[in-house]
């Protein structure tokens, strides 16, 4: 029997970023402009003509690895079969390297496959040094030849004792156009090591992990705000079940940050509390316990928004406080997980609401999320699968809490009013700790949290004690005296380094100040298994405290694909939807569902008919029946705006008079969506399915407040619709330039009569704090365009004359007449979309955002109805 039962999406607009404050905002990294890098050409020799690659392999390798590569090598210089074909090849990508040679006015050379040599035997041996590799390499042609010596996985070799995947080694002895490599790594990354050396030919070997290059300095500006000095108090607020020993842990916490030196043995929390008194002047930030309230019975529910939190906030003493509102691991925050482990903001408190004070929310991520917000105790959810370390404590959940509560705790103090010290913008600043993402200790990087302390007793790793003889694992901090990482504390002996970890190759530069300084054996870094080697890359500096940033996976995740609708099929069974996604795990399996599947396949359907088209092209006319129907429907939804005027009222967002228009269209609604269906039709049991959809498609009567959940609610109606056959594939263009667009329209007109606020944390994730979908349909407009690119958002003339015409401009251009200031502050994510060389990468990387950044965020899919 078929059912419209769907798992579709009515989220909330947006999610902060990882421990900032609430009002910031983060770059859509998959569309960012990176900066220009430059290489000079030292007018040096290039390799030219016709070249020959040698591949000697070194140990076992089997027939199907040695024809990877060799077909790979072939590849790189053959004609395509078509000549005028479109599809990417090897050969298109190695032509690129054309611009280089262009330089030196020499010739791209022309690769082919020369000699494949084998020596199964080993006879050099099963440990290599480097003149057995200069040995192995003159094994191929001596002249006009590249040599590529592959070794077998299964056995150590010179470059598995040094950080690189590779070495190039120049052997002029030999031949002015010769040149021999040696490669060590397993078999999955050969193509990889081939690729970089064939490109960059040059003694240097290739790092293996990319933070060992130099670093720019990194320096936390101070911008003459004010800073939390002097005595304050801690008051914590556990909202949700926390047992008596996990708030002893919390509680002990905030005790020993400000505890005499000689209360516990170095390196101690205290230590490494003192680095915040080296930011601006007035000294030290001295902190005490105050009050510690329980609300175990979750009076605002177990479902809280950014503003309940700032409530429950409101609950203790503000003057010379900070307030901690800690939440339990089954209860529900705006974003946890998906986009942040927490946050801290300041409010407004006093008689009359003059005064600031500081507060700061942490999530317990036992149950939802412990691989984003309880890393290095529980496996990575991304990056490298290394096996998680024994939290000191015993709990997973409330050890990650505090590795989050530390942040916090000293972003607060350093940058309570987002006027303080922080590099970058001011809606992604990069703060005392959280500019030191993923750093525990020294050596630490992506997938290995550095150098623990290890406890001798339950094998936990930690790096500070505090009172009672507790032990914490704690971030890295900025040191502003040294602008480095440096250890807290001197007086802590250095340990020897175990001899697992000992190589001939130096610890990279830290990034941070030390943790705390450590006083007995170094945890050893965790073995990497040849079929997972470590990962080539450099550490992003993110917003994250301590997970691994999912940036990487936005960027490598594919983009989503148009799929046609499957057409629901007699006999009918329609339910009305309820809301039961409560989880991450609900989560996943929604989007691993057909209905998942299917409803972002629809979305890129439509982006896809609108390709090239404006929204003056012609449509069919008349329009039909269902399309038509959807128009009237939206025609008369503006016209109850004119008829329920907004009411008086002092507030920047809310008008209540918006309750009223959404009660009309709560009674109203079944039957505008009955009238979309044909007289006496069996469909008309679906309005029941369908009317909750249509309900939460124009925002929250109770909030009043309207994001891009409310705008995927919308999508949603029309993906039923099109299950229904009500709506055909060759309607979609009509159906984003006119339907869409009327219901943009009408949005703008709800959205300013009744001052909507935007859902969420002030739309981060809205990309004008409302909406995104029609950004992603708007980038398709123009993907054909021939003369405008996505920097001419900045030319006001272009925004003037073609708004009407392309759904992208018209968004930019309801941006610029509604906020103030400077487009790039007010704006930080189009800004940088702007900077994206065409506009087919801004459609792919919206889509993309838009899968992981809208319909997979936890607080929009709570509230998915199936």
């Amino acid at each position: 029997m078929a059912s419209l039962a769907i798992t579709l999406v009515l989220l909330l607009s947006t999610a902060s970023v990882l421990f900032q404050c609430s009002h910031g905002g983060r770059t859509l990294a998959a569309l960012v402009e990176q900066q220009p890098l430059a290489m000079t050409y030292h007018k040096g020799a290039l390799l030219t003509g016709n070249i020959s690659v040698n591949l000697i392999f070194y140990g076992k390798f089997t027939a199907s690895q040695r024809a990877i590569i060799s077909d790979f090598v072939a590849s790189l210089s053959s004609l395509p079969h078509q000549k005028d074909s479109l599809e990417p090849s090897v050969a298109t990508w190695w032509k690129t390297l054309a611009k280089y040679f262009s330089t030196s006015r020499t010739p791209l050379p022309k690769l082919s496959l020369g000699k494949l040599l084998l020596d199964e035997e080993c006879s050099l041996g099963r440990s290599l040094r480097e003149a057995d590799l200069e040995t192995l390499a003159a094994k191929g042609a001596p002249r006009n030849a590249v040599n590529v010596c592959y070794k077998a996985a299964s056995f150590a070799a010179l470059s598995h004792a040094n950080p690189r995947l590779g070495k190039t080694h120049p052997t002029h002895r030999l031949s002015s156009k010769g040149l021999s490599m040696a490669f060590s790594p397993p078999p999955p990354l050969l193509l990889l090591s081939l690729l970089s050396l064939l490109v960059l030919q040059s003694s240097a070997v290739i790092p293996r992990m990319l933070f060992l290059v130099p670093q720019q300095p990194l320096v936390l500006k101070y911008h003459k705000g004010p800073l939390l000095k002097g005595n304050y108090t801690v008051n914590v607020l556990f909202y949700g079940r926390f047992t008596p020993s996990q708030r002893a842990i919390v509680v002990d916490f905030v005790r020993s940050l400000s505890a005499p030196a000689r209360s516990s043995r170095p390196p101690s929390v205290a230590s490494w509390w003192g680095t915040t008194a080296l930011y601006g002047p007035g000294g030290a930030t001295f902190l005490s316990l105050g009050r510690v309230l329980l609300d175990d019975r979750c009076s605002l529910s177990k479902s809280l928004t950014d503003s309940d939190l700032l409530t429950l906030s409101s609950r203790a003493p503000h003057r010379a406080a900070i307030t901690v509102v800690l939440t339990a691991p089954d209860v529900l925050v705006d974003g946890f997980c998906m986009s942040r482990c927490g946050f801290h903001d300041s409010g407004r408190g006093g008689k009359h609401g003059k005064s600031r004070y500081t507060y700061l929310w942490v999530g317990n991520p036992a149950t939802q999320c412990p691989g984003e917000c309880a890393w290095p105790f529980a496996q990575p959810t991304y990056g490298p699968q290394t096996p998680p370390l024994l939290p000191p404590n015993g709990d997973v959940g409330v050890d990650g809490l505090i590795i989050s509560l530390a942040t916090l705790l000293a972003d607060t103090v350093t940058n309570p009013y987002g006027d303080g010290y922080f590099q970058g913008p001011p809606t992604l600043p990069l703060e005392a700790v959280t500019a030191c993402t993923g750093i525990f200790g020294n050596g630490a990087f992506p997938g290995y949290p550095g150098n623990l302390l290890v406890d001798p007793t339950s094998g936990a790793s930690y790096n500070a004690r505090g009172l009672a003889g507790r032990e914490y694992l704690l971030p890295a901090m900025w040191d502003p005296k040294t602008k480095q990482m440096t250890d807290s504390d001197p007086s802590a002996a250095s340990p020897p380094v175990s001899s697992s970890s000992a190589t001939d190759t130096p610890s990279p530069p830290m990034l941070c100040a030390a943790c705390a300084g450590a006083t007995a054996s170094w945890s050893s870094p965790p073995p990497w298994s040849d079929s997972s080697p470590p990962p080539a890359y450099r550490p992003i500096r993110a917003p994250a405290i301590n997970a691994p940033t999912a940036t990487a996976s936005i960027v490598l995740a594919p983009v989503p694909q148009p799929l046609p609708v499957p057409p629901a099929e007699p006999p009918y069974r329609f339910e009305i939807p309820s809301k039961r996604i409560s989880s991450p795990d609900d989560i996943r399996r929604f989007h691993s569902s057909e209905a998942g599947r299917h409803f972002v396949g629809f979305v890129a359907t439509l982006s896809r008919s609108v390709r090239g088209r404006k929204l003056s092209d012609p449509v069919p006319s008349p329009l039909p029946a269902p399309l038509s129907g959807l128009l009237s429907l939206l025609h008369t939804l503006a016209r109850w705006i004119d008829e329920i005027p907004p009411l008086p009222h002092a507030s920047r967002y809310g008008n209540p008079a918006y309750r009223s228009w959404h009660a009309r269209l709560t009674d109203e609604g079944h039957g505008l969506v009955v009238a979309l269906f044909p007289p006496s039709d069996e469909l008309h049991p679906a309005a029941d399915e369908l009317l909750p959809y249509l309900l939460d498609s124009f925002g929250n009567a109770y909030r009043i407040d309207y994001g891009t959940g409310h705008e995927t609610n919308f999508a949603a109606f029309l993906y039923c619709l099109a299950r229904l056959g009500l709506i055909k594939e060759d309607d979609y263009p009509a159906l984003v330039l006119r339907v869409f667009a009327t219901y943009l329209d009408l949005m703008r007109r709800l959205q300013i009569t009744y001052s909507l606020e935007p859902a969420g944390s002030h739309g981060v994730w809205g990309l004008d704090d409302y909406h995104f979908l029609p950004f992603i349909f708007g980038s398709a407009q123009l993907i054909d365009h021939k003369y405008m690119k996505p920097k001419s958002i900045h030319n006001q003339d272009i925004l003037d004359n073609f708004s009407n015409d392309y759904m992208y401009l018209a968004c930019v251009g309801f941006v610029k007449k509604v906020k103030k200031g400077v487009f790039a502050e007010h704006s930080p994510m189009l800004d940088d979309i702007s900077g994206v060389p065409n506009w087919s990468k801004v459609n792919s990387g919206m889509l993309k955002m838009y899968k992981a950044e809208v319909l997979e965020k936890g607080e929009g899919m709570r509230n998915t109805a199936h």
